[in-house]
């Protein structure tokens, strides 16, 4: 809320309340410095109503806080996140928005900082959020070769394991034989034509090419 000296004070973390903003409706304030919230859910497509109220922090001593990091406000993970710390009471996911670092200057035309550069100054910092979700890739390649990343392959178990996804994703994932990232979806895209245009099978991008270009 605005004070009267024209800053900003923070009343609700809607992340901390396992909610997401974008699909608030209603907030009422009631007694004892709780509000009711009327919150429509994307995922489920329900409308539910919520009574917030503040939590003792000894209530969470004995919880562990994860932190994850992102470029930007990432709705997908804010509600994999909600789901999750709703699920579960030992562990506890944090978003950490980088996109608030994002810094130009307009009289100069000069960009001072950007999401990723924060976060890769934060991770040779020592700072970094325990978790990355990132659509940068240099983000894993400049920094693949320091040791600042677990090895995936190291994690894995019964529930999910090497032979649970295709090999041509992790080989994809790989440096130096350690899967440092790991994508939560590709695509796969198909082309087709006629025999008489072309009759090969198992083509390499080079056949591919060079076809295409006598059709041309």
């Amino acid at each position: 809320r605005d004070k009267e000296d024209g800053s900003c004070e923070e009343k609700i973390n809607w992340a901390d309340c396992d909610l997401d903003a974008t699909g608030l409706l209603e907030i009422i304030p009631i007694d004892n410095g709780e509000y009711a919230v009327l919150n429509y859910g994307y995922e489920d497509r329900e409308g539910f109503f919520y009574r917030l109220v503040e939590r003792d922090a000894n209530e969470l001593e004995n919880t562990k806080i994860v932190t994850i990091g992102t470029l930007y406000d990432d709705y997908q993970v804010k509600e994999m996140i909600s789901k999750f710390n709703k699920e579960h009471d030992d562990i506890r996911l944090k978003a950490v928005n980088y996109e608030k670092y994002y810094d130009y200057d307009e009289d100069s035309e000069k960009v001072n900082n950007t999401p990723s550069r924060q976060l890769k100054m934060d991770i040779v910092a020592g700072k970094a959020p325990d978790m990355i979700v990132s659509y940068d890739r240099s983000i894993i390649s400049s920094l693949a070769g320091k040791g600042v990343f677990a090895d995936l392959y190291g994690l894995m178990d019964d529930e999910l394991g090497k032979d649970d996804i295709i090999e041509n994703i992790l080989k994809a994932n790989e440096y130096d034989g350690k899967l440092l990232s790991l994508s939560p979806t590709f695509y796969v895209e198909s082309y087709a034509c006629k025999t008489k245009y072309c009759d090969k099978e198992n083509w390499t991008f080079k056949d591919l090419k060079e076809t295409y270009e006598s059709h041309l």
